[in-house]
């Protein structure tokens, strides 16, 4: 298979730049040909792998143990009194709700940022595309929510008591008032298509939520092939800000809001890889915060960075909301 250098979100093909970057999740060392579009800056792979399953072992996502059910699992009366937490925290008017909220405290584990900017309620009808094992879906489940889907074509184990699909967007049907993706867009070879067939999931009104690394950021420039969300080849494109207007205008979607959630992370794992430490390695700051590569004040540093990055809008991921008008 020849490789392409042609821009798979605004089709240019002229003075775009070539990388070469090495696996680094596991550190097998294997290289894989990349490209930045010169056009709208948009980080992708110039050849897709035949076999995209093998670089998703078994537990790529999380494991799924009995353990992790028995610790997730409220008794009824916790489960009634974070279901009022929700309900305080998404809409402020329910009197349990609020003295939930001061007494206990909030076992969600994500954030409800999500769901306030969205519009989402337990009621809602909630799509998440590439959920993996379905942990964010079963903690959502928890916590009152009852009209949950998923959606992951490489996750073989699920959490039980789930509706999870093990297939493609385009083989979906129904309509969802609030459809998630996080970080899994850039995982799409097509994302224009991914676009397109969201926006035919998502119900006139709703909400898509795509959370993703995003190209062109001060973590690309610092590190280059070294910036550990490349992640290749499993990120096959990593659009840049413009490339998501462009994704939006094409698929009949508009941007309403734009948040960078970016961390630590972007300089540590980063820095590390430069070390060749790779994501999976003992050593690695994703898996050992009290790891001896980092003094407490380089990462505080990098987390003062990180908040000021994404102020300016030069994080290296962010939460785009796109709305569905029609």
């Amino acid at each position: 298979m020849s490789l392409s250098l042609d821009c798979r979100i605004c089709g240019n093909s002229r003075g775009n730049r070539e990388f070469s970057v090495p696996e680094m999740l596991y550190g097998t060392g294997e290289e894989f040909a990349y490209f930045e579009c010169h056009s709208c800056a948009t980080l992708q792979a110039a050849q897709v792998p035949e076999d995209l399953s093998r670089y998703y072992p078994p537990g790529y996502l999380g494991p799924v143990s009995d353990q992790q059910e028995a610790e997730a699992r409220p008794n009824p009366v916790r489960l009634f009194l974070k279901q009022q937490r929700v309900l305080y925290m998404l809409y402020g008017k329910n009197p349990l709700g609020w003295l939930a909220s001061k007494i206990g405290e909030d076992y969600f584990g994500y954030t409800w940022e999500w769901f306030r900017k969205s519009g989402a309620t337990p009621a809602s009808c909630i799509l998440d595309v590439g959920c993996g094992p379905g942990l964010l879906l079963k903690n959502l489940q928890y916590q009152g929510f009852s009209n949950l889907s998923g959606v992951d074509p490489f996750q073989e184990k699920t959490h039980p008591g789930l509706n999870i699909h093990r297939t493609e967007l385009n083989e979906l049907a129904g309509q969802y008032d609030f459809i998630m993706l996080h970080h899994s867009l850039e995982h799409m070879p097509d994302p224009a298509g991914a676009l397109g067939e969201l926006k035919r999931l998502c119900s006139p009104g709703g909400t898509i939520l795509i959370r993703i690394p995003v190209a062109s950021c001060y973590a690309w420039e610092r590190y280059g092939v070294n910036w550990f969300q490349i992640d290749a080849p499993r990120h096959i494109v990593i659009p840049s800000v413009r490339g998501m207007e462009l994704l939006a205008e094409n698929a009949g979607l508009r941007i309403s809001e734009i948040v960078f959630d970016s961390d630590e992370l972007q300089f540590c794992c980063s820095e590390q890889y430069m070390q060749g430490i790779s994501l999976k390695d003992p050593r690695s700051y994703l898996r050992n915060r009290e790891t001896d590569s980092f003094t407490r004040e380089q990462i505080e540093s990098f987390k003062q960075q990180s908040r000021e990055l994404n102020e300016l809008g030069r994080g290296d991921q962010a939460c785009f909301y796109f709305r569905n008008s029609s």
